[in-house]
Parts: structure tokens; C-alpha cells; sequence
């Protein structure tokens, strides 16, 4: 059986790991959506940089979050004047996790954007509808007409 320190550590690990794959889903869908289905200058630049921590090692990862949410960094000067510290915490362990495993849900939500919207235009087509058209053909019969 475990010790009640084992306890606590398997208590703080999956805490860190629920956090962080609650918040980094919760940036990755809008995120997703947005590189998913809007064309705008510099939208490689933009997905670049989302994916960026995907090929960062984790040590420059860990040290640009502790720059910028540090007691000294520009967020965590803010975040200090309200009373929240995140270096050396566990919200800022899930912090961390999150933005390691951010790149990976984006690009899962990414893909499964973009595939349904595939599907959604082979199905229109198959309707005989064109991109173009505003009005879409229901694949259910009338009642009226019988």
C-alpha cells in the first residue's frame, strides 16, 4: 500500500496533469479554429509560433515562462500585485505542462477541423450544391410532397 506521501505526490500529479490538459484544451480549440478555418497574412508565422514548443527543449520552455511569469517578468509582476505567484508552485507546474502539451492538442483539433470541414464540402458537392451557394439541400424528403 502507499504511504501517505505517495498519496499526496500521485494527488499533485494528476492535479497538475488535469490543469493542464483542461487549460491547454481550453486555448487549443479556439486556437485550432482560428488556423483551422481563417486565411490572414503571416497565418504560417502564426502556427509556427504556436507550434513552437513542440520543437523547443523544455529547459529554453521552462526558462521563457519563468522570464515572463517570474516574480521580476511582466506577467508575474501583474499576477504579484494581486496576490498569485506562480514560480516554483503547483499552478505553475501545470502551467508548464500545459504549454508543453499545447502543440500537440492543437494540431489533433486542428486536423479534426479541418477534416469535418472536408467532409461537410464532399457531402455539399454530393448534393449538388456548389461552394458558392448560401442555400444548402436537406437530404430528407418533403412531407408535402410525399
Amino acid at each position: 500500500m502507499l504511504t501517505p506521501a505517495e498519496w499526496e505526490a500521485l494527488r499533485l500529479s494528476l492535479w497538475v496533469a488535469g490543469c493542464a490538459a483542461f487549460w491547454g484544451m481550453a486555448a487549443a480549440v479556439p486556437l485550432a479554429w482560428i488556423v483551422a478555418r481563417r486565411r490572414f497574412p503571416g497565418r504560417i508565422l502564426f502556427d509556427a509560433l504556436l507550434h513552437a514548443p513542440l520543437i523547443l527543449p523544455p529547459v529554453v520552455i521552462g526558462f521563457v515562462l519563468l522570464l515572463v511569469f517570474g516574480t521580476q517578468g511582466p506577467v508575474g509582476r501583474w499576477l504579484g500585485a494581486i496576490g498569485v505567484q506562480l514560480p516554483f508552485t503547483s499552478a505553475g507546474a501545470a502551467l508548464a505542462a500545459g504549454v508543453s502539451c499545447f502543440p500537440l492538442m492543437l494540431r489533433a483539433v486542428r486536423l479534426s477541423i479541418e477534416g469535418s470541414i472536408r467532409s461537410w464540402r464532399r457531402r455539399r458537392g454530393a448534393w449538388g450544391r456548389g461552394r458558392g451557394t448560401g442555400r444548402s439541400r436537406s437530404c430528407c424528403r418533403s412531407p408535402r410532397r410525399g
